[in-house]
């Protein structure tokens, strides 16, 4: 959204916060400030986007709507933790390569409902046009779980 966007609806006297996707370069502190002028205090810039969210954090987004952190909360309580140390959030964007390929490959909703099911946390129903994943697509995600020592 653009600054103008957000400031108009901060606004608005039932929205107190935002969602915009993590950009695909990262964000510098300066840009996130300037988009903060025109706003109330209070209000919550937030980003989505797990596999780009460390392009936002550092910059000082106020929230991270994470699809990753309803099936692998500890990763997301780690990434979070280490929005302030940008060699910590660094060495930990490196190490969950493998988890955000599969999220660009095969879209994060599919990719967590495959999560979910191989965690033991339950068999979520994709919604059509979504179908489950193929059996090569759930090895790559089981790889990638085992490479961030998640239990399956």
């Amino acid at each position: 959204m653009s600054d103008k966007l957000v400031a108009n609806l901060a606004n608005l006297p039932t929205v107190h916060a935002v969602k915009n996707p993590a950009p695909a370069k990262a964000l510098s502190t300066g840009v996130l400030a300037e988009t903060r002028n025109n706003l109330p205090d209070g209000f919550v810039l937030g980003y989505s986007g797990d596999a780009l969210i460390a392009n936002v954090l550092p910059a000082g987004a106020d929230a991270w709507y994470s699809v990753v952190a309803g099936t692998i909360p500890e990763l997301a309580i780690e990434i979070w933790s280490a929005r302030n140390d940008p060699e910590r959030l660094s060495a930990l964007q490196t190490r969950c390569t493998p988890l955000w390929e599969c999220f660009n490959t095969w879209g994060g909703i599919r990719v967590v409902s495959e999560i979910s099911r191989m965690t033991g946390i339950g068999q979520l129903d994709l919604a059509l046009p979504l179908q489950p994943l193929e059996q090569d697509a759930i090895a790559q995600i089981d790889k990638a779980l085992q490479a961030l020592k998640v239990s399956v």
